[in-house]
């Protein structure tokens, strides 16, 4: 593995600069179509079920091939993608940031000519709607596998390089990229009343395409050939509190989609507007952002399950004021709904923040492994359970807030319940651990790497001191039988 002194704390930061300036491009990427697209497709002729499906083939991409790529990253340096009748190759895994940008580049640039073609220099509709869906679903899917791909590569990497302040690396990237989602819209928007559908995807695709040289050269090249990827994935998957951090990521994930495709709905209520509503959304955005960069900071000095439990608790209370608490037969207020959206906006930050630097920390700490092997596989299972959090949430939730027993509040209610459920699992292990398990974990999650490796340095001599002993015990007692 690549050793941390080869790299001086200005190269991180240029490091660190470039990837968070590489998220929020991707937080722009995935956001960017939703305020025109649903416009053009129901125009093209397809239905709202279908524009649903088109979208969640992005999250569903992510979730099949990010534990794929987080086992292949190891193994695999020389990737092909065939993407616009071109094939773009690579000869190291952490160059893959680049073409895993530039596939979702190639395929934006272009996405335009799914849904209109050149007829006598002007721009029409594609007039049959089969080959609309298709190409929709194929080009949405690939984006998913370049998304995970650039996912695995990226966080990783960063685990690698700060390896005693995961939480507050990750914290500001994930700032970052949320902050790309919550202006991909804005952007979008904008081009599309200046050019057209085209002009979003050329301005944000050309960006990208500048971006991604200078991503590739940027990015240092990591690589582990002693590294198991298998063996830690195994390892990872039947550990039961690795299953617990990773059900609460896909808890938090399900309720942040449900209120962000089914919050509108609950707000015609209110008699607001659709530009004030989604700005509204902004709420919880910038409570993310900010919260995730001071959230970051913090744990990695007190702990990181101290913020994992007080941010499912958090969540709790933000769904259960949204829902205005339909069971108490309290009348839904505006300011129940911006309080809660509030509060859950800083419980997502407590919650997917401190995640990854967690799973690490337990899997150095309980013989799972502290290499590149475990940090991919780690950045692998936490992007699975994102993914397939954004995959149940609208569903389950547009389901649930279509039935007229239930609506927005009493759904909302309900995701209040399974929060609490994973807090209930969550504090109940810790619990245990603390107090009935005979293990000492006075450090509690602070990351403080060093301290275990002098340990571990001080465990492996005494084995070998010991080994020694004993190879002269059984020396002398040969010695001796032979003077008998």
């Amino acid at each position: 593995m690549a050793k941390l002194e080869e790299y001086s704390t200005t190269r991180k930061s240029i490091i660190m600069a470039t990837l968070c300036f590489v998220y929020t491009l991707w937080g722009i990427i995935y956001s960017l179509p939703v305020p025109f697209f649903p416009r053009e497709a129901v125009a093209s002729g397809l239905t709202l079920a279908e524009i649903g499906i088109i979208f969640t083939m992005y999250p569903v991409a992510l979730f099949v091939f990010s534990p794929v790529c987080s086992m292949l990253r190891i193994n695999f340096h020389v990737i092909i993608f065939l993407t616009n009748s071109r094939i773009i190759t690579t000869n190291s895994m952490d160059k893959i940031c680049y073409q895993s940008t530039l596939i979702q580049t190639l395929l934006t640039v272009t996405a335009d000519r799914v849904k209109i073609y050149d007829v006598g220099r002007t721009l029409k509709f594609m007039h049959n709607r089969m080959h609309f869906l298709v190409m929709a679903l194929i080009i949405r899917f690939v984006q998913g596998i370049g998304a995970a791909i650039q996912g695995i590569a990226v966080e990783s990497a960063i685990i690698v390089l700060y390896r005693d302040r995961i939480a507050s690396a990750k914290g500001l990237m994930e700032s970052f990229g949320g902050l790309g989602y919550a202006i991909g819209p804005i952007i979008g928007a904008g081009f599309y009343a200046l050019g057209g559908y085209s002009l979003p995807f050329f301005v944000v695709g050309s960006t990208i395409v500048v971006l991604g040289p200078v991503a590739a050269f940027v990015v240092p090249m990591i690589l582990d050939k002693q590294a198991t990827p298998w063996k830690s994935m195994l390892k990872l998957i039947k550990n039961f509190y690795i299953f617990i951090l990773c059900f609460g990521v896909f808890v938090q994930e399900s309720s942040l989609t449900f209120v962000e495709t089914n919050y509108s709905i609950h707000l015609v209520s209110f008699h607001l507007k659709v530009v004030k509503a989604a700005a509204l959304m902004l709420i919880l955005a910038v409570c993310y952002a900010t919260m995730g960069i001071i959230i970051g900071l913090v744990s990695d000095r007190l702990g990181y399950r101290k913020f994992l439990g007080a941010g499912y608790f958090i969540a709790v209370i933000g769904l259960e004021f949204m829902g205005s608490f339909p069971y108490f037969h309290v009348r839904p207020k505006l300011w129940h709904f911006l309080l809660g959206m509030s509060a859950f906006g800083i419980s997502t930050g407590g919650v997917m923040i401190p995640t990854t630097a967690e799973m690490v920390r337990y899997a150095r700490e309980n013989n799972v492994g502290d290499d590149l092997s475990v940090y991919t596989c780690v950045t692998g299972l936490f992007k699975m359970a994102q993914s397939l959090g954004m995959i149940c949430g609208p569903a389950v939730g547009s389901t649930l807030t279509s039935l007229p027993q239930l609506k927005f509040p009493w759904t909302s209610t309900i995701f209040g319940v399974v929060t609490f459920f994973q807090f209930l699992i969550f504090a109940a292990f810790v619990l245990y651990e603390t107090f009935c398990a005979k293990k000492s974990d006075s450090n509690d999650g602070k990351g403080n790497y060093s301290q275990i490796s002098a340990t571990d340095e001080e465990d492996d001599g005494n084995k070998e001191f010991k080994s020694v002993v004993a190879n002269e015990s059984e020396d002398e007692n040969i010695d001796n039988k032979s003077e008998k």
